[in-house]
C-alpha cells in the first residue's frame, strides 16, 4: 500500500481542523437553532474517520454520516462548507447535505439505524446499473445494535453489495455503555 503524499496529508489535516472549528461553532450556537430543523451533537475526535472516507469518495458515491459527524461532509466531492453550515442552521443552501441524491446523500431518520436499508437499496442500484459507485453507511455503536442495521448488513453480505458499514464506537449509545449493550468486545466481527 502506498502512503499518501505530503499534499494529501496536509489537506486531511486542514480538513480536520476546519471540521473541529465548525463543530465547535455549531455547538455553541445550538440554542439558536431550536425549531430550525438544525441541531448539533458533539463528537470531538470522531471526525477523523469520516474525513478520511469522504476524501476518497467520488461525487456520486453515497454516504450516510453518523449524526455526530455530518459536518464532515464538506470534504466529500460535491458538497461545500457553506452547504454544511446552511443545512445545520436550517437554511436553504445550494445543497442539503442530508438529502441531495445526485451527490449521494439519500436522507436520514430520527430513528438511528433506520436509513441503513435505504443505503443498501443504493448499493443494489449500483450493482444493477453496473456503476463503480460505492456506498458508505457510518453509524455509532448504538445504531449498530438495532434490527434494521442487522438486516441491512445481512442482505449486503449475502448479495455481496458495494457497501461498507462503519461503526464509530464511542462506547455509549444514548447513555448506555457498550458493555451493557453487547456481549462481545469487538463490534467489527
Amino acid at each position: 500500500m502506498e502512503l499518501p503524499s505530503t499534499e494529501i496529508l496536509l489537506k486531511l489535516y486542514r480538513d480536520l481542523l476546519a471540521a473541529r472549528r465548525v463543530e465547535a461553532e455549531l455547538y455553541s450556537r445550538q440554542g439558536n437553532l431550536a425549531g430550525s430543523g438544525g441541531g448539533a451533537h458533539r463528537g470531538p475526535g470522531e471526525e477523523v474517520i469520516p474525513i478520511a472516507i469522504c476524501n476518497n469518495l467520488t461525487e456520486t458515491d453515497c454516504i450516510h454520516p453518523n449524526f455526530r459527524t455530518f459536518f464532515c461532509l464538506f470534504t466529500k466531492p460535491g458538497f461545500s462548507l457553506v452547504d454544511v453550515v446552511a443545512t445545520s442552521m436550517g437554511k436553504v443552501g445550494k445543497k442539503n447535505v442530508w438529502f441531495t441524491p445526485d451527490n449521494g446523500a439519500l436522507g436520514s431518520s430520527g430513528t438511528l439505524g433506520e436509513p441503513s436499508v435505504r443505503y443498501v437499496g443504493a448499493a443494489v442500484a449500483a450493482t444493477i446499473k453496473h456503476t463503480k459507485d460505492i456506498v458508505v453507511f457510518i453509524q455509532g455503536d448504538g445504531a449498530s445494535n438495532r434490527a434494521p442495521t442487522h438486516e441491512a448488513m445481512a442482505v449486503a453480505a449475502a448479495w455481496n453489495l458495494p457497501i461498507v458499514f462503519v461503526i464509530q464506537n464511542n462506547r455509549y449509545g444514548m447513555g448506555t455503555s457498550v458493555e451493557k449493550s453487547y456481549n462481545i468486545e469487538d463490534l467489527s466481527v
